[in-house]
């Protein structure tokens, strides 16, 4: 069924905020040498579950941290400047797989970060947090993908699913941002 633009990309505003407002790159952020990472490995959607190991061989400091996870999630900053864009050219007679083309790739670049963060051998204290950011992330990822079969009936009830999960995100993003003393977002959160 056909959506309006302009309520995909209100509500896509909303989706949009975590990785804009919580994970973006601050003039401020430490910068360091890349960071030591564990080796890659393959990775599933079952292993991107918070209950997934993280990897202590070569712990960073915390500078070196802040560094990797800024670097890690400035694709899905990017993914979603791109997203914000294409959903405001959104013509009224959208509709759910339209969007699909458009925020699917959001939901990549999320599951990708996801999975590099999982990687990084992040100081011991930090680890609960990643792991909460990254299981907040991968639901975010999911909610994104589902708009693919939401119709006129559903959108109000997918809207209000997504905006409650991207401020479980907000919060997690936030935590993460203070434990790696990144300063906090400076744009408000869902």
């Amino acid at each position: 069924m056909q959506h309006t633009a302009t309520r995909l990309a209100a509500t896509f505003a909303v989706a949009a905020a975590f990785a804009v407002t919580g994970c973006s790159a601050h003039s401020a952020s430490p910068t360091s040498a890349p960071a030591t990472v564990a080796a890659p490995t393959t990775t599933t959607k079952a292993a991107m579950s918070p209950s997934a190991s993280v990897s202590h061989a070569t712990t960073l400091s915390k500078t070196e941290a802040a560094a990797a996870y800024l670097r890690i999630v400035a694709p899905v900053n990017a993914a979603l400047s791109r997203m914000a864009t294409q959903l405001a050219s959104l013509p009224d007679s959208a509709t759910g797989a339209d969007a699909a083309k458009i925020t699917d790739p959001v939901a990549d670049a999320i599951d990708q970060a996801d999975e590099q963060l999982l990687r990084v051998n992040w100081p011991t204290d930090i680890v609960p947090d990643v792991k909460a950011l990254v299981g907040a992330a991968a639901i975010v990822a999911s909610d994104l993908r589902a708009v693919d079969g939401q119709n006129i009936l559903s959108i109000s009830q997918w809207e209000t699913q997504i905006a409650a999960d991207t401020g479980k995100l907000n919060g997690a993003v936030a935590i993460l941002r203070s434990d790696l003393g990144l300063p906090p977002a400076t744009t408000p959160t869902a």
